[in-house]
């Protein structure tokens, strides 16, 4: 099995999207992939949709406030979706309605083989 991943930050350091259009789309190839990122002292969520499974809301709210002006964690994995066929497949994250942003530090898949790189 081959796994590809950015590397999350450990530093506590996020990637916002604000975006223009609400959405970002991700293409990967492999049967599993995962969301990352930190958990923070006030309400933050992602909407996660892949392929044409219903959308799943992923929130990143902690309840601790041990960095109010940050995040109160090291990003981690806060969802998942497995069994997915070999194939390709398409990740959307969006805007939760009355939120500005969507916040991710990395996306991790697993392949069972290494897609063909392209030149």
């Amino acid at each position: 099995m081959v796994q590809a991943q950015l590397q999350p930050s450990s530093s506590q350091v996020f990637s916002a999207l604000r975006l223009e259009c609400q959405f970002r789309l991700i293409l990967f190839q492999g049967v599993a992939i995962y969301y990352m990122a930190p958990k923070w002292p006030f309400a933050v969520t992602t909407l996660l949709t892949v392929d044409s499974d219903p959308p799943v809301v992923v929130t990143m709210t902690s309840p601790s406030s041990v960095n109010p002006g940050g995040p109160n964690t090291v990003s981690q994995v806060l969802w998942g979706r497995t069994g997915l066929s070999n194939t390709e497949h398409t990740i959307v994250m969006s805007l939760v309605p009355g939120d500005e942003f969507v916040l991710v530090d990395a996306l991790m898949y697993d392949a069972l083989s290494a897609p063909p790189l392209v030149y």
